[in-house]
């Protein structure tokens, strides 16, 4: 580990251990205020590991660092009736311990609400609101949204950063999403009414995946030491295109599809002003987890545009692609590809059913089939056994071609790709091989059945150490009236929407992959550190807000309970029972516990299992 990796670490401690503290001190200034002894202020639980003692206050550091507390005298035995000493919490009204309880939750808002519009001024590291790609089918790519488009608005708020759409979606759950959208190079807005689909892979309601646009000018970022580097090409060399690709592609698509091959190609850049051409050849990269090294077939047709193209070629949804003038469709990209490979009429073979058609386009110019590749919602095909193969990998060497259909696994029938993936990762897990019963297509002839058998292992990967960096920039506010606004507005934001992210996962809109531990909090925080302080910070500020919230829940342990407790003892005139009260906080502890337990699990079963 280097001293960069540490530093990340320790940033990420001390950066939470800030956060706690925070809301600690609130606590323990209000205390002070009304002069109640502190016997203990802790940053963490468990046994100390060192601290100090000053005017009758233990300050420690404890061993297991999720969370802290403050131990005030007298808060152990205010409920059993005993007469309450001046400096004990007992001894204060309603109103002075009310607001005792409540200060932690004060102190978190405060920090949201100074720390805020200052990184306002500075600028925070955002996603430029505009999509680089809508995934196919999606009910955004059904709706209309395009590459290209600036998101301004989701739901009527606004939109700074790409990432933030995927929330805003969430978290209106069922209902009709209302996008405020521009298309490039237009000042007039659209309005795209979208409706969510339940996505099970982020389990809560989506519109679909919408990657970032690359960076202005396609400068390039190159890995220091990498095949790139070593090749001769710079950080922030313009992408320029591969010779030799398809015509019709843009650059970057041209870049994808040559990394993709894991093949040698030539890059062509732009460097101040000087066309250059780089031939590049991959590395050895790291080895990927044991696995067969079969896909699925990218040929699967979910959906299509309704356009006078499509209609005159009569393709329908749910076909599947075989072939498009002959070249076979296996791969994304495969379908751009081949329809920007010819001109003129197009020949079509496709599976219909249990059937194969033979449809025809009109004649097509590059232009028009870069278009119908862009209306035609084409997805890896995971109702099938059919399978891309990769070449070297076990399933190649014992035998397996792309196109062949897997019939059964270990004597056991199989209906749908998921079922390959599920005996693979279990024989990979077991360390055992796989028998697998396969079916060939033979042209002009009857199909071919064979038994083949191999061990799942793992496949070394190709690197060529260059990548197109995202869109980015720093949204900030000049006006520091305005940036405090802003701010004010973040936090209050941040806060009504662990709201509606519980009342989500409430209504079953929201799934529990979505609730983190310390675990996914550390995790990222670590990416976030990465990016720089202010993006840092402003995480510290979310995370500061959800403590908030979750702590004014009236759950007992938590500053809530106690708040709730209050309040009945102020309209009941005296405390509740000591039992009510002792019975409340074995409760709220066997809560507390199963809470934790389950977020440690899922975030376990996330990111290690």
């Amino acid at each position: 580990m280097d001293l960069l990796s540490i530093w990340r670490i320790l940033q990420v401690v001390l950066g939470i251990g800030l956060v706690i503290f925070v809301h600690e001190a609130g606590h323990y200034m209000a205390a002070r205020l009304c002069k109640v002894r502190v016997v203990v202020f802790s940053l963490g639980f468990g046994p100390k590991l060192f601290g100090w003692r000053k005017d009758g206050t233990d300050y420690q550091i404890a061993a297991v660092p999720l969370g802290g507390y403050v131990r005030m005298a007298g808060e152990e035995t205010h409920y059993s009736g005993q007469p309450a000493a001046p400096d004990e919490l007992g001894s204060k009204t309603v109103g002075q311990r009310f607001f005792i309880y409540s200060a932690g939750v004060i102190m978190n808002v405060i920090f949201g609400l100074v720390v805020f519009p200052i990184l306002f001024l500075v600028g925070i590291p955002s996603v430029v609101p505009v999509v680089g790609q809508v995934q196919s089918g999606s009910p955004a790519w059904v709706a209309g949204l395009e590459p290209g488009m600036r998101i301004l608005e989701v739901n009527g708020e606004e939109i700074y950063d790409l990432s933030q759409v995927l929330p805003e979606v969430a978290y209106s759950g069922t209902g009709v999403t209302e996008l405020v959208v521009q298309r490039p190079g237009e000042d007039r807005s659209l309005v795209l009414e979208v409706q969510p689909e339940y996505d099970e892979t982020y389990d809560l309601y989506s519109i679909g995946n919408l990657l970032p646009a690359w960076a202005e000018g396609l400068p390039l970022s190159v890995v220091p030491g990498g095949a790139a580097d070593l090749a001769g090409v710079q950080d922030g060399d313009e992408l320029l295109g591969v010779t030799g690709a398809t015509p019709g592609l843009d650059p970057a698509q041209q870049l994808t599809r040559a990394i993709a091959a894991e093949a040698p190609f030539e890059l062509l850049v732009r460097r101040e002003g000087v066309e250059q051409a780089i031939a590049l050849a991959p590395v050895t990269g790291p080895e990927t987890p044991p696995r067969m090294g079969f896909l699925a077939l990218y040929r699967h047709l979910i959906a299509l545009k309704d356009t006078p193209l499509t209609a005159a070629i009569g393709l329908q949804p749910d076909d599947r692609l075989l072939r498009i003038e002959g070249v076979p469709i296996v791969d994304s990209g495969d379908v751009l590809v081949a329809l920007t490979a010819t001109e003129g009429e197009v020949t079509w073979e496709v599976r219909r059913g249990e059937r194969e058609l033979t449809l025809q386009s009109p004649p097509l110019t590059q232009a028009e089939g870069i278009e119908l590749a862009r209306q035609l919602a084409v997805v890896y095909d995971q109702e099938s056994t059919r399978v891309r193969v990769l070449e070297g990998s076990p399933s190649w060497l014992a035998g397996m071609r792309t196109g062949d259909e897997v019939t059964q696994v270990d004597g056991v029938e199989v209906e749908a790709y998921q079922d390959l993936v599920t005996a693979s990762r279990e024989a990979a897990t077991q360390g055992r091989a796989l028998r697998l019963s396969i079916r060939r297509e033979v042209p002009g002839g009857e199909a071919e059945y064979r038994q083949i058998e191999a061990l799942p292992e793992p496949i070394a990967t190709l690197d060529f150490g260059l990548a197109l960096p995202l869109a980015m920039y720093d949204y900030s506010i000049a006006n520091p009236v305005e940036a405090l606004q802003v701010g004010a507005a973040a936090s209050i934001k941040m806060i009504t929407d662990v709201g509606r992210h519980l009342r989500g996962m409430m209504r079953r809109e929201v799934g529990k992959q979505n609730v983190g531990s310390i675990i996914k909090i550390s995790i990222v925080a670590h990416q976030t550190a990465e990016i720089g302080w202010v993006k840092f910070f402003w995480f510290l500020c979310l995370l500061s807000m959800n403590l908030a919230f979750l702590n004014v829940l009236p759950i007992p342990i938590l500053d809530g309970g106690h708040l709730f407790f209050l309040i009945i003892e102020k309209l009941k005139g005296s405390p509740v029972s000591e039992n009510i009260f002792s019975y409340s906080q074995l409760v709220g502890l066997v809560l507390i516990v199963s809470i934790f337990v389950f977020v440690i699990y899922n975030d376990l079963s996330q990111h290690v299992f």
